[in-house]
């Protein structure tokens, strides 16, 4: 008896996560073996032109690093800063890829209901859905780095070893934004409803778009194609020789690449890029072994979940309790329909966007900084900042607040009859 009840609670035997991922491979293999009317040609049509495209990439890029490598003293430290500047690029075009995809395979997935209920360890689970998403969402943006590197391998002569470093270089630098879009959509998933996808992606893809251009202006990328804009060719140099941002993973994975290309021994970036990556990982599956199943059961609710809820509710309350009962009321009303309706959400994180790069512009402009601008220049852009000012005001008034009444509809008879 003993021996049977021993028997009951041996741990099953947990599948490798190969045989998790077995269904998806096969999957694929089954639609590339398919043979339908019109699968040749298209197969070669896209090859042309992956091969066009392809060609294009390493054509550019070939001619500016062998430009860049014949110039003494600061190509190399060009051609450093530009591959610095694409994989950062890179990132947050794979952050918000990420984002998306992991809404799709943690959540909505067709095979969620039979994984999630199957007797499966949370942590392989995670690692089978984490490199689902690494592969769906990064499969376009390894397209378009292989030309790249080939170009900095043949201008370099990186050698024989240089795709194993490029790969070793580009797998962490991969795993880091999958696992930040992962956790990010978790979060973002037990606040907003996973089934109105449209709405999140939506404001997702606004919001990390409007990020990129803000990222894109603080760093000033132009400032490499003008040395003439600096002091002396002392301060262009520490320009270069600065990193682009020291603490993310592009310039790590830049780092690695270039002290191969160019014979310097420095362990620092690589452990840097593979210590983040598992790093990561692991606080990854932490917080999907912690959250995952609460925000998997809240992505099988209604669309209007947060539109009910009452905690929002009570912190409104308690933000606008000074206020009277009718300005209080109006306020909520309008939070309500906010939350409930998403298509004003794109519009005023653009707006935002647009206010911020043109406030970073007006601030970047070198009208007092001991420069020889001419005074007529001076003039002219202080009257037209203001006269964009009085632009954006009226833009957001005709935009939000005049068609705020109209918005009432058939309601407003019952707001200007209420006490």
């Amino acid at each position: 008896m003993g021996a049977i009840i021993a028997a009951t609670h041996v741990r099953p035997r947990q599948p490798s996560l190969a045989t998790i991922l077995t269904p998806k491979w096969r999957s694929v293999l089954a639609r590339i073996r398919r043979r339908d009317s019109g699968t040749s040609t298209r197969i070669l049509l896209l090859a042309l032109v992956g091969l066009g495209f392809w060609s294009a990439i390493f054509g550019i890029a070939f001619r500016v690093l062998r430009y860049f490598r014949g110039v003494a003293d600061i190509g190399n430290l060009v051609a450093a800063k530009i591959l610095g500047i694409i994989l950062l690029a890179f990132l947050a075009i794979l952050l918000l890829s990420n984002l998306i995809t992991a809404l799709s395979t943690f959540f909505l997935a067709k095979d969620l209901d039979l994984m999630v209920g199957a007797p499966v360890e949370g942590f392989r689970f995670y690692l089978s859905k984490l490199s689902e998403t690494l592969v769906h969402s990064s499969w376009m943006v390894l397209l378009v780095a292989i030309p790249i590197f080939t170009a900095y391998g043949f201008v370099f002569d990186g050698g024989l070893l240089f795709p194993f470093v490029a790969m070793a270089a580009v797998v962490p630098f991969l795993v880091v934004p999958a696992v930040l879009g992962s956790a990010l959509t978790l979060f973002l998933v037990t606040i907003f409803p996973a089934r109105r996808t449209r709405d999140l992606l939506s404001l997702i893809a606004i919001g990390t778009a409007g990020g990129v251009v803000l990222l894109l202006r603080v760093i000033r990328p132009e400032q490499i194609a003008r040395p003439e804009g600096f002091r002396n060719l002392l301060d262009f140099i520490t320009l270069l020789r600065a990193p682009t941002n020291p603490f993310f993973p592009s310039e790590w994975a830049a780092q690695m690449v270039m002290n191969w290309l160019l014979r310097l021994a420095d362990p620092l970036p690589i452990l840097l890029l593979w210590s983040t990556a598992g790093a990561a990982v692991v606080f990854g599956a932490l917080v999907h072994h912690e959250y995952y199943l609460p925000g998997f059961s809240k992505a099988q609710e209604g669309a209007d979940r947060f539109v009910r809820g009452r905690a929002w509710q009570g912190l409104a309350d308690r933000i606008l309790g000074a206020l009277p009962t009718s300005k209080r009321e109006f306020i909520l009303k309008d939070l309500r329909l906010f939350f409930r309706d998403s298509t004003p959400w794109s519009q005023r994180i653009l707006l935002a966007v647009l206010l911020v790069v043109y406030l970073f512009n007006i601030q970047a402009l070198q009208l007092f900084s001991g420069e020889n601008v001419p005074f007529f220049l001076v003039t002219l852009v202080v009257f037209l900042n203001q006269g964009l000012a009085g632009f954006v005001l009226a833009a957001i008034a005709a935009r939000f607040i005049f068609p705020s009444i109209s918005l009432e509809g058939r309601q407003m008879w019952l707001l200007r009859s209420s006490p």
